[in-house]
């Protein structure tokens, strides 16, 4: 009978002990599978979407010439979406290209001559040097020696001239080089280029209309979000382009998913202080799996987790 009793004693602890290790077994492989779920993510909890398009402004003032595109277009990448008329652009580029051979001309003229100060100014310094050496052995006299000197120093003023000739006319065509590089691309900005594959959302300028610079043109839907993080941390700089995306929108069972396309500058934005952009955000353009602009209210907090893990 006590035998009896001590064995099922016995079995109890035992049973006792499995289910003990099997629960810290749990335990542990749970915490190991968090650790592993969770390694590489950074977690955010106060982001904001403060877009869902991409705005496209002008990068030079005129007249609208040509819409070719209207909303709920889609374009491609490169496709035209506004020309701007180009005479204005086409005239200035054509002026500065005349001015630009008409100073190379001058340049050319300005080292001829200074390739010919130069050479004077040599010849001017053996002569004087020769008629120095022959005064010293009493062969010359004074006047003569003393008349290569002054054709020495005004040969030396001559070739200064001529020097500084060559580096205005230098610094000159600099400038004018930099019109012409300027002024095409002021001409290249007369045709105003999707950026990528989009559906075209707004259209805020028409036919005919004079538009100034920085003028916003439209908007493109892009499947992409820029999303505003209001506090840099020391984790963020192991952000990078194509790394997962995960976006919880805060009440709402919407998801999304996606990718980082790139991390965007505060000066990228002209009015920071609308959209809470402070020194310390980190902005981010994410490019998402489809187009998530119906479920996305204006300004919205989401809860998102990047995927870092290389």
């Amino acid at each position: 009978m006590k035998r009896d009793v001590l064995t099922n004693f016995s079995i109890k602890n035992i049973l006792l002990n499995k289910i003990t290790l099997t629960i810290f077994s749990l335990a542990a492989i749970t915490a190991i599978a968090l650790f592993v779920h969770n390694y590489g993510k950074i977690n955010i909890d106060d982001a904001t979407i403060i877009s869902t398009h991409e705005n496209i402004f002008s990068k030079i003032e005129g007249n609208i010439f040509e819409i070719p595109v209207k909303e709920g277009d889609t374009v491609n990448q490169g496709d035209l979406l506004v020309k701007i008329y180009p005479a204005k652009y086409e005239l200035r580029l054509k002026k500065f290209q005349s001015s630009k051979i008409q100073a190379e001309q001058e340049l050319s003229d300005f080292e001829t001559v200074l390739e010919k100060r130069s050479a004077e100014l040599d010849i001017a310094k053996k002569d004087c040097d020769r008629n120095q050496s022959m005064f010293d052995e009493k062969i010359a006299t004074k006047e003569d020696f003393d008349r290569s000197i002054n054709e020495m120093q005004n040969s030396n003023f001559s070739y200064l001239g001529a020097k500084k000739d060559v580096e205005d006319a230098k610094n000159k065509l600099a400038i004018i080089l930099s019109e012409v590089e300027q002024a095409k691309i002021d001409l290249e900005n007369t045709k105003i280029l999707a950026p990528e594959k989009g559906k075209i959302e707004s259209i805020f300028v028409s036919k005919s209309e004079n538009i100034n610079k920085d003028r916003l043109l439209l908007s493109i839907n892009a499947n992409r979000l820029i999303i505003v993080i209001p506090k840099k941390q020391a984790k963020f700089v192991k952000i990078e382009s194509n790394q997962p995306v995960t976006i919880k929108l805060k009440n709402s069972s919407a998801k999304i998913s996606g990718k980082i396309d790139k991390v965007l500058f505060n000066d990228d934005f002209k009015d920071k202080e609308s959209l809470a952009i402070t020194e310390n955000s980190t902005i981010l353009s994410v490019k998402t799996d489809k187009d998530f602009s119906n479920e996305i209210d204006g300004f919205q907090n989401i809860k998102m987790s990047i995927n870092i893990r290389k």
